[in-house]
């Protein structure tokens, strides 16, 4: 367990979409055969560091998109990153969430999981207000993070304690919503 999980989370950053998605299904398979205690130590610190990417100096991404045609092109590449390892955390997240207790908990639904899915449904990228296609505009607005993230509540929600899913959760859902 030592040496596999590092080598999964640094997997979960990686530029290719289907190495992300595997590495990810995979740690999330781990959790169900390793200590509960590595479950909260290692795999959700590697899942709430991805759900920060691109929003303050997180690394992962500068690899993603090849070669850019200038400084737009190449700040819309490391956007596109940033929102594709918060799509990653998204799911990662998600199904963290629902592994069966003791491996995680209602409370540390609550505590860790609940704050950062919060966070990505409120997420947006800095906005390009110059894009001119829909998609750099959908993309500027982080509308990719939100829909993963909206995606992933439900399994959060089977998850969390009845407080924060009626104070939290299903307010977050009704919010995205509209």
């Amino acid at each position: 367990t030592g040496q596999l999980i590092p080598q999964l989370t640094s997997l979960i950053g990686d530029p290719d979409v289907d190495v992300r998605r595997s590495a990810s299904d995979s740690l999330a398979s781990l959790g169900m055969h390793i200590r509960p205690s590595d479950v909260e130590g290692l795999l959700l610190p590697a899942a709430l560091r991805l759900s920060r990417s691109g929003t303050g100096g997180a690394e992962g991404g500068d690899s993603i998109g090849g070669g850019s045609d200038g400084a737009e092109s190449e700040g819309e590449a490391q956007t596109q990153a940033a929102e594709d390892l918060r799509i990653t955390s998204s799911n990662l997240l998600a199904d963290l969430a629902s592994l069966p207790p003791p491996r995680m908990t209602p409370d540390l639904v609550s505590r860790r999981i609940v704050p950062a899915v919060l966070t990505l449904c409120s997420s947006s990228s800095s906005p390009s207000s110059e894009s001119s296609s829909p998609t750099a505009a959908a993309t500027a607005n982080g509308f990719r993070v939100r829909r993963s993230a909206v995606q992933a509540l439900p399994r959060v929600l089977a998850s969390c304690p009845e407080a924060d899913a009626r104070d939290r959760v299903l307010p977050a859902f009704d919010a995205l919503s509209r």
